[in-house]
């Protein structure tokens, strides 16, 4: 059984760069905070947790002077404001793409436009974006992109890690609800070529392996590409494989979120080949 992994996955750019200064912060700090989790992926903040770094999700939680590291999805503006009247430091590792999306979706507004985020309403980085707007609203489907009343204006912009053609549908809807529309491409491109080269290897083999946080958003949509052209399995971590998944295959494709940990993935790459090697 050959086991072959996708050209693109694991950890993008963003997810490193913010992994990479709470880990450093976490050798020279006692007591650190992250707003949120760092990444979705509970084996990430597992791990981080026994570095001494505590997940909160309430500034109120938050102890007075505290180091509060903001995570790669961004935050609201005034949660930021409420750190500063506790005295706290904020250690902000909001991806660079992500703040540009939160900039333009001010700048539309300030232009006149209704702010439409392509998104769940709950996701934290919906949630930023929306908060640097005044009366922006997010739709997740094109059933309440079909709800959506009338506007002189609308921007349409996307969640980074959201799936292209569903968001290209939803605009088609979107755009039927103004007069002025302006349709904006916010998907990361890294989160592009993860979903191209998840396509890639579906193609290519006999199953597929998609290795994330149930609860990440971009490890749902990658696993949800590749479902539409293989058999899928998403999994989280080694021990939620099966080896009757595998029997009678001879090609099985692995990828991963971009919030997966490479040693999650290396881990589930050890396990299939020992399966495969039992075959």
């Amino acid at each position: 059984m050959k086991v072959i992994l996708a050209e693109r996955s694991g950890f993008c750019p963003g997810v490193k760069r913010s992994v990479d200064v709470v880990v450093e912060m976490a050798k020279r700090c006692d007591g650190l905070y992250c707003y949120g989790e760092i990444a979705h992926n509970h084996q990430l903040t597992k791990k981080l947790n026994g570095m001494g770094i505590s997940v909160i999700h309430d500034i109120n939680d938050v102890p007075k002077g505290s180091i509060v590291v903001i995570r790669s999805h961004g935050c609201p503006p005034e949660v930021i404001s409420e750190l500063k009247k506790k005295k706290c430091r904020a250690i902000d590792t909001t991806c660079n793409y992500v703040k540009k999306i939160q900039n333009l979706a001010g700048e539309f507004e300030k232009k006149g436009f209704k702010i439409v985020i392509f998104g769940d309403k709950k996701h934290p980085e919906v949630e930023g974006i929306l908060a640097n707007t005044t009366k922006g609203t997010a739709i997740s489907s094109i059933g309440s992109a079909r709800r959506l009343p009338s506007f002189e204006k609308i921007a349409f912009l996307s969640k980074t890690t959201e799936n292209k053609d569903d968001f290209d549908d939803a605009a088609r809807e979107v755009r039927k609800h103004c007069r002025e529309f302006r349709k904006v491409d916010t998907i990361c491109r890294e989160t592009e070529l993860r979903q191209l080269s998840g396509q890639k290897l579906a193609r290519k083999s006999d199953v597929v392996i998609v290795v994330g946080g149930f609860h990440s958003s971009n490890t749902k949509n990658l696993a949800g590409i590749c479902s539409s052209i293989r058999k899928t399995h998403h999994i989280e971590k080694a021990a939620d494989l099966k080896k009757d998944w595998f029997k009678g295959k001879k090609v099985v494709g692995i990828t991963a979120g971009a919030s997966t940990p490479p040693e999650v993935i290396e881990e589930v790459v050890q396990k299939v080949k020992l399966f495969g090697a039992g075959n």
